[in-house]
């Protein structure tokens, strides 16, 4: 028996079903650049023994200014069908967000924005608060 304390919670350490990742930014190098972008398939990404944390798995890159992405699965868990209309759900969702950002008359902020990923939102909309009250008289 482990001692008082000690004892694992399972459900916490569990991981989610679904796994983002953003890769960020890819720019095609041009001129006489001494590394290129080559637009060849590296073949298998990764092995495909390897067991995955996630039972989805969504990787996206902005390569010359397009949202590209992939999403792995187990393709015994998951029938085609259904993962192409999850695709086309999210790219009509993130439309609509994409959207709803450009259309925005005023910009959010988060703690991020700032240097600082400890501080909470709620925190943070009290100091702005606090700034703008000061600033405004």
């Amino acid at each position: 028996m482990a001692p008082e304390g000690m004892a694992l919670d399972l459900e916490a350490h569990q991981l989610s079903a679904v796994g983002f990742n953003y890769m960020g930014q890819m720019h095609q190098v041009t001129g006489n650049e001494s590394i290129v972008l080559a637009d060849l398939s590296l073949g298998e990404e990764i092995n495909p023994d390897f067991e995955r944390p996630h039972k989805l798995d969504f990787f996206t890159v902005v390569s010359q200014g397009v949202l590209e992405g992939k999403i792995y699965y187990n393709l015994h868990q998951y029938e085609q069908a259904t993962i192409k209309q999850l695709v086309n759900t999210y790219k009509t969702k993130l439309s609509t967000i994409i959207t709803h950002c450009m259309n925005k008359e005023t910009s959010d902020f988060t703690p991020a924005d700032y240097g600082n990923s400890q501080l909470t939102l709620e925190e943070l909309d009290s100091i702005t608060s606090a700034l703008n009250k000061k600033f405004k008289k």
